[in-house]
């Protein structure tokens, strides 16, 4: 399994170009209006993401819903996260991956 500091890591490092993506979509289209940048459904994004899933057997894909969804953990969705009726808090990457291999400790 993927350690805490490798998983928080790579989910920055994905927060890191998903910035880059949207200020390069931006600028494209400010020089272009109406055009946008290949960069979506990009293969590497979906391999990324779906090898972290693997990483922290996430089969029920939270990696994805936190990443698309909540944003890197910063829309209010983030909140809405209950499991067996109870709040759980994974509004930073640390907090998802404790989430995630806590049944397997």
């Amino acid at each position: 399994m993927i350690t805490k500091d490798e998983f928080v890591n790579s989910l920055n490092k994905l927060k890191e170009q998903s910035d880059i993506d949207h200020k390069i979509n931006y600028h494209m289209e400010q020089a272009f209006p109406g055009s946008y940048a290949p960069i979506y459904h990009n293969v590497l994004w979906e391999l990324s993401v779906h090898l972290l899933e693997l990483s922290v057997k996430d089969d029920e894909k939270y990696v994805s819903w936190w990443i698309f969804e909540a944003d890197f953990g910063k829309r209010d969705i983030v909140n809405s996260l209950r499991v067996n009726d109870k709040p759980v808090d994974v509004s930073t990457p640390e907090k998802l991956y404790d989430f995630l291999v806590e049944p397997f400790k």
